[in-house]
Order: structure tokens, then sequence, then C-alpha cells
């Protein structure tokens, strides 16, 4: 008798060298993703961080800004680009002028620059008679700084009259002198801080905007 017994086909241990490539293909594959996901996150929290810098920065100026205007005591230049007025502090009269020009770090871009010049006088000397000496020192600040880089154009004041009426200044279309409010009855203005911000591939303009009384001018005192 012939036996037919049976056989069992066995596999050997371990792995073949296509079922290594193909592991090694997916850890590969799933690292690339994990990697592109993480490379992103960082990337928006990184464009987050400058967003909120930039606005944190803004901010502080506007609100320096919006202190020292309030308390103006005499308003001598007040255009699109630019205002200048004379503060009173306990012991000095300032010159403050803020002014958008061109950003030297960036051609597209402008930026606020701050300029303030400064006479010491005692307690009880009115600003107006340093006058002179003020206005004659415009041209060398004591101090010069810019508030806020990277800013975009269309970025300005605008001076409203007592009827809360915009007010026509020189670089106004149809400008003429007749239209034109004397200094004094302008009684508030309102700054517009035009900033870029990212949030992943998209870019939005942010306007950060403020309006401040002119306290002498809207008393009447300065007229």
């Amino acid at each position: 008798m012939r036996y037919i017994g049976s056989t069992k086909t066995s596999r050997s241990a371990g792995f073949t060298l296509v079922e290594l490539l193909s592991a090694m293909s997916i850890t590969l594959i799933l690292s690339i993703a994990v990697i592109t996901v993480v490379l992103g996150s960082l990337n928006s929290t990184g464009k987050s961080q400058l967003n909120a810098a930039m606005q944190t920065k803004v901010q502080t100026a506007l609100n320096s800004f919006i202190i020292n205007a309030r308390e103006s005591e005499k308003l001598y230049v007040a255009d699109k680009q630019t205002i200048m007025f004379s503060y009173r502090t306990s012991n000095k009269c300032e010159l403050h002028r803020y002014s958008f020009v061109p950003d030297i770090n960036n051609s597209t871009k402008l930026a606020l620059q701050h300029e303030i010049n400064s006479v010491f006088v005692p307690g009880t000397v009115d600003c107006n008679l340093v006058e002179e000496t003020l206005l004659l020192r415009n041209n060398t600040a004591n101090t010069s700084r810019i508030e806020i880089d990277r800013v975009e154009p269309g970025s300005g004041f605008t001076f409203y009259s007592e009827a809360a009426r915009s007010v026509v200044t020189p670089e106004s279309s149809g400008f003429s002198l007749e239209q034109q409010s004397p200094l004094c009855k302008i009684t508030s203005v309102s700054i517009s801080v035009l900033t870029n911000a990212t949030a992943g591939d998209s870019e939005s303009t942010v306007n950060n905007a403020m309006n401040v009384r002119l306290s002498n001018n809207a008393l009447g005192l300065s007229c």
C-alpha cells in the first residue's frame, strides 16, 4: 500500500524585500504629512504673532498721539499727511509734528514719523511767548522717531469743524483758499493707520482709526 502523506507549506520567518520597501514608503509618507502639518502650524502661529505685535505697536502709538493732541494748545499744520501742534508740559513748551512719510525700508509702504521740539519755560510762561523759537527749530527736531513702520498707503489725517463736517484741506479735490477753515476752527482730528494682516495664504487690510477732540479749539480758546 502506498501511503500518501499530507504536506504543509510553511512560510519562512521575516519579511520580504517588497514588504520592507512598502512599509518604509508608508512611514515616509506619514512622516512627510506630519512634518507638513507641524510646519504649517508653526507658520500660522508665526504670522499671528507678527500681526499681534504690529497691532500692539499701532495701538501704543495711537494712544500716545491721542493724549498729546487732546491737550494741544495751538494747531499749526493740518493736512492729509501731517499735523503739527504745540503742547504744554509742567516746565516745557513742545512742538509736535506727526507725518506719514515714505518708509525707508520699504518703497511701497509709509511710516508714521513723530518729531518734537521743546523749550524749557517757568510754569507761568505762556507757550505763545516762545512760539517763534519753537517754529524756528521746526527743521531741527530735538527728538525724531518712527512710531510705526510698514504702514499702507491711504493712511492719514482727517480734520473736522464744529459742525462735525470734514474740513477742506489743500490736498482735497477742488480745493480753494476760500474754502479752507481757519486752523483754530478745527475741533477734532481723526488718524487712520492702515496695516496689512496675514492669515494663512490670505491678506487683509486693517484700519486702525481713532478720533480726538482738540480741547482748546473745541472750547473756542484758540481763536
